[in-house]
């Protein structure tokens, strides 16, 4: 019932439900379920207090942007951006959680803090993983191919079993028919790199 609730856009009665099944059994998947319902319905305090509450069960750092996705629809720009901030601070030395962190960003459309935390996930794994294939995704959506290119060659450079990978990644991004302007931009990274190495 309670998903058919949030399915149909019933968020009052949505909330009643999540709300005892979150408190029998306080899972991430109520949780994710019942902030929803709150933040349809306006009730931020009620979302800021579940957020806070998981929290001290959960020892995930995408609650600091949940959180921060709650102030920022009350308009707390400055509160928003701290807590942003503190999901990125706050992220251990995990491969995966760091993908996940910058997912989240990805999904607020916030390609400035999902590139941020992917750096820092760099640093934290020293050498381990370079994150190379995601930033390069992220920097071909934010437009720049320079950088999008660079951090695939990257790639190659940590690993070159990656190599059949990134000529698919670049036969997506790139159309080599028509864009003259980015097939140059590779030619001249390869030639470069060629000379160096």
């Amino acid at each position: 019932m309670a998903s058919f609730y949030l399915d149909s856009g019933d968020y009052d009665k949505a909330r009643l439900y999540y709300e005892k099944l979150y408190e029998k059994k306080p899972v991430t998947e109520y949780y994710k379920r019942l902030l929803l319902s709150y933040k349809e319905l306006g009730e931020y305090k009620e979302a800021e207090k579940l957020i806070k509450k998981h929290g001290k069960r959960s020892n995930s750092n995408t609650i600091f942007i949940d959180l921060g996705e709650v102030y920022e629809a009350q308009g707390e720009d400055a509160d928003a951006l701290k807590a942003y901030r503190e999901a990125i601070d706050e992220l251990p030395k995990s491969q995966g959680i760091v993908i996940r962190t910058a997912n989240e960003f990805i999904r607020l459309n916030k390609l400035d803090l999902a590139l941020e935390t992917y750096q820092e996930g760099k640093k934290l794994l020293e050498g381990r993983y370079p994150f190379s294939y995601e930033i390069a995704g992220l920097y071909g959506t934010m437009g720049d191919q320079e950088l999008m290119i660079s951090e695939y060659l990257d790639l190659l450079t940590y690993n070159e079993a990656y190599q059949q990978t990134i000529q698919n990644a670049l036969n997506r991004s790139i159309n080599f028919e028509e864009d003259d302007e980015a097939v140059d931009l590779l030619r001249t990274e390869l030639l470069r790199r060629v000379q160096k190495t």
